[in-house]
């Protein structure tokens, strides 16, 4: 397995752009910190009522009553990741399955979302190339 990187993710990070983009391009193990946002309040709101329309999300006097005491930018709101893994799929060879460890922190670094998010990707190597492509 490649040894893991750290770095911010951008144009450089892919050697193809993201619509050319197949499974020999992610790297096992690669972390990507996608830096900082400061999230408004309209900000959370126009996103919310679009997306996510709960009362945390949408309703500043609702959310003062809520578990958080506030108004908090929903879950779709704050996703960010990086690619902790990467297989290719048992079932469909011509695709390879991209494991994304997603966390999300908050300003002085304490998380507040955690998740692993599986993606099919497909691939450039046919099937039968799959035991010598390092990915089985």
């Amino acid at each position: 397995m490649t040894a893991p990187t750290t770095n911010t993710i951008g144009d450089v990070d892919f050697t193809v752009p993201i619509e050319d983009r197949r499974f020999e391009d992610y790297v096992p193990g690669a972390v990507y910190f996608h830096g900082s946002i400061t999230m408004k309040e309209e900000d959370i709101l126009r996103f919310a009522r679009a997306v996510d329309p709960q009362g945390i999300h949408t309703d500043p006097q609702a959310a003062l009553r809520g578990p958080y005491q506030g108004l908090i930018a929903g879950d779709r709101h704050t996703c960010a990741g990086d690619r902790p893994g990467a297989r290719v799929s048992r079932s469909k060879p011509d695709r390879g399955l991209v494991h994304t460890g997603i966390e999300v922190l908050k300003q002085h670094g304490e998380p507040v979302l955690t998740m692993t998010a599986v993606t099919f990707v497909l691939r450039r190597t046919a099937p039968d190339e799959a035991a010598s492509d390092g990915y089985s």
